[in-house]
């Protein structure tokens, strides 16, 4: 068998450290943290930690393809959009990369942050019952707790439906809203319904939605190691 060169396990988020760092401060729960690499919690840990440290090289990948085709649009000028638009033409992009390589990226920030999630609310359950012997209930109880833990909950609705959509259902595709009043004036747009003719608001897909989603699942880690933290502390 031929040798492995493994890649060292650097660059990525640090979420878990504080949480190990207050176990570790803690005597008490010296025989229970014996069980930490026995156990799913570090994989967990792991996972999580791996997804939070890639999502914001998806983010910034998918932003720059947007900025290609939105650069584009800007030097073809208002008035040959404005006559696209108004005889009902779809627009051609000279180079067709940037428009797969934003799919790609919406694709894989959609099923990432899904998992992040889901390994979030694994990790809690998981965490609570080998430190504390606290049952936080069933896997819905624990995804509702995960949800909960940001200032607006529908995020994680939008999240599982999008996730839902995209891996069993549909695929996106790109549009972009003409909006002359505001910065900037193509605002882009993802399409859950490829036919042409009038769109419904259930065939689109804000990216602001996407935005939402990313800052929401941030303060949800944020504050679930927090939440850890705090129980560990107060261990006697």
């Amino acid at each position: 068998m031929s040798p492995i060169l493994e890649v060292e396990y650097k660059e990525m988020s640090k979420w878990v450290y504080p949480i190990r760092v207050a176990i570790e401060a803690k005597p008490v729960l010296a025989s229970r943290d014996a069980r930490w690499s026995d156990g799913p919690l570090s994989d967990l840990a792991f996972t999580i930690s791996t997804r939070l440290g890639c999502l914001p090289d998806v983010i910034r990948f998918v932003d720059e393809n947007l900025d290609f085709l939105g650069q584009e649009l800007d030097r073809k000028g208002a008035a040959t959009i404005d006559r696209l638009i108004r005889d009902g033409y779809v627009y051609t992009f000279e180079d067709y990369r940037p428009v797969r390589r934003v799919l790609v990226g919406v694709d894989s920030f959609i099923a990432e942050s899904r998992a992040c999630f889901e390994h979030l609310a694994d990790f809690y359950g998981e965490f609570m019952k080998n430190y504390f012997d606290k049952n936080t209930g069933n896997e819905a109880a624990n995804y509702a707790a995960i949800a909960s833990m940001a200032s607006s909950p529908v995020w994680a609705d939008n999240l599982k439906n999008l996730r839902h959509k995209v891996l069993h259902e549909r695929s996106v595709w790109v549009a972009f809203e003409v909006r002359r009043e505001k910065s900037p004036p193509y605002e882009p747009l993802l399409l859950l319904n490829w036919r042409p003719g009038p769109l419904e608001p259930k065939d689109q897909v804000k990216f602001q939605i996407l935005r939402d989603i990313r800052d929401r699942l941030d303060e949800a880690a944020t504050k679930l190691r927090e939440r850890l933290i705090q129980e560990v502390e107060a261990a006697q």
